[in-house]
């Protein structure tokens, strides 16, 4: 690839693989899905508390499981696994609790 074809590249050209883009439009119905449902858990906790230290304790707790202990396991096991194999059955995994929530 030459210098000018590489300055000429579209952004968006990665959509153009048709796996890049389905998995991409999956992680972005999962955040439109997510993160209205944080904003509802820090907005009740303060309508119950009206502390923003309960806030800030439960938005720490829901981040911090997957952060710290799933994130450190997790990342010597997508080391050592299929990759695509790991990611289908995280996501079926992950609609199971949200359906059993």
């Amino acid at each position: 690839m030459s210098v000018a074809s590489a300055a000429s590249a579209s952004p968006f050209a990665i959509f153009r693989n048709r796996n890049f883009a389905l998995v991409w439009i999956g992680e972005f119905a999962g955040e439109i899905g997510g993160a209205p449902t944080s904003l509802a858990a820090a907005m009740l906790m303060y309508r119950l508390t009206g502390s923003a230290l309960s806030v800030s304790l439960t938005m720490l707790a829901r981040v911090l499981p997957t952060t710290i202990f799933i994130g450190l396991i997790a990342g010597v096991f997508v080391d050592r696994c299929d990759r695509k194999r790991i990611m289908i059955w995280a996501d079926i995994i992950g609609g199971l609790v949200t359906a059993a929530w």
